[in-house]
């Protein structure tokens, strides 16, 4: 937050650039920046995972396992930080009167209000689970999951149902159901942003297309939506069955596989649109390049070094490196998301 919003920018793009560069790889086109991270610099964020310890709901210390007590987070959305606030109190409370565990608290956005998602490995007392109860009672909390001592399904109260938003929002435009706790965009804008140059970048109209990584649908649904004849593969069990329900939710269909993306089918895709985590996609660019073969990859990154790794080991194969675009996902934040698109060599 020390640096201006010109700044940052200007820094993320140069983290991309000199990733790319130490790779040996570069887009034919002039690196690109996307401006919708502008628009709003601060309270941007949907979600948040904090950690309560020792009586106090915060983040963990730069390099250390301390945890800093926060009291206001600035990129936390305005709902995000007045669930945080409540709880924070809450729980400060009850650890007064008995000492509770450690735990990892994830709060999100539903779609009447926030969600709560709290882990812990050891049992937790029942004012716990009556605390959490009184707060969604009291509309602090849409609804709230607890995961403890070992249990394999989440303790329910309200509707902790998360979701992620489209925008732009509009009559039947309707947000994204998405895993409590799991992974989804934490920025509504940067990620309609996003997830538009993926669907241009794709050109998947009519075209066989396989989606990797594909998530609960952030991607999927307006692919299809776009035309493509698309196969997704994701090997966590809940995104995966929330993907279904959001195309089906939309009379939207896709040939949809749960499992390892090295598992991925051995058939021929024109396209390949791939969402990796942030230690990339190396374990699938063999069968990409040597079975899929498609004429067209758009990969989404969050980690321009395991970017570039990837891209060089794409454009060895055959492949040129068409276009890269950076987006400002997370503003006051060093992290940076990016979109490359490269076309097979004739």
């Amino acid at each position: 937050m020390a640096l201006t919003p010109e700044a940052q920018r200007d820094a993320r793009l140069g983290l991309v650039d000199q990733a790319l560069r130490h790779a040996r790889v570069a887009p034919i086109h002039p690196l690109e920046h996307d401006p919708a991270g502008a628009s709003q610099p601060l309270a941007y964020r949907g979600r948040a995972r904090m950690r309560f310890e020792r009586g106090v709901l915060g983040y963990r210390s730069a390099g250390s396992a301390t945890v800093v007590p926060v009291t206001r987070c600035l990129v936390q959305a305005a709902a995000i930080a007045e669930a945080a606030a409540a709880l924070s109190a809450s729980l400060a409370a009850l650890h007064a009167e008995q000492a509770l565990p450690p735990l990892d608290v994830h709060l999100g956005t539903g779609a009447r209000g926030a969600v709560v998602a709290l882990r812990c490995e050891q049992p937790l007392p029942a004012e716990l689970y009556a605390m959490l109860e009184g707060l969604v009672a009291a509309e602090a909390l849409q609804g709230a999951g607890v995961l403890a001592g070992g249990a394999t399904r989440h303790a329910h109260f309200g509707d902790p149902s998360e979701v992620a938003a489209r925008l732009p929002p509009g009559a039947g435009v309707s947000p994204l159901r998405v895993p409590l706790g799991g992974f989804s965009q934490a920025n509504p804008t940067v990620n309609a942003a996003l997830v538009a140059t993926v669907v241009a970048w794709a050109d998947a109209a009519q075209q066989p297309t396989l989606e990797l990584y594909a998530g609960s649908g952030n991607l999927s649904v307006a692919l299809v939506e776009a035309g493509a004849l698309l196969t997704t593969v994701e090997h966590d069990a809940a995104a995966a069955a929330l993907a279904a329900e959001n195309l089906r939710e939309r009379g939207l269909s896709a040939t949809a596989h749960h499992r390892d993306v090295v598992d991925a089918p051995r058939a021929r895709f024109s396209r390949v649109v791939l969402d990796p985590p942030r230690e990339g996609a190396l374990r699938v660019l063999e069968s990409l390049v040597r079975v899929q073969r498609p004429e067209r990859v758009v990969y989404v990154s969050c980690d321009p070094r395991t970017l570039a790794r990837d891209l060089a080991v794409l454009v060895e194969a055959g492949y040129v490196l068409e276009r890269v675009r950076v987006f400002d996902m997370f503003p006051q934040t060093p992290h940076v998301e990016s979109v490359a698109l490269l076309t097979r060599a004739a």
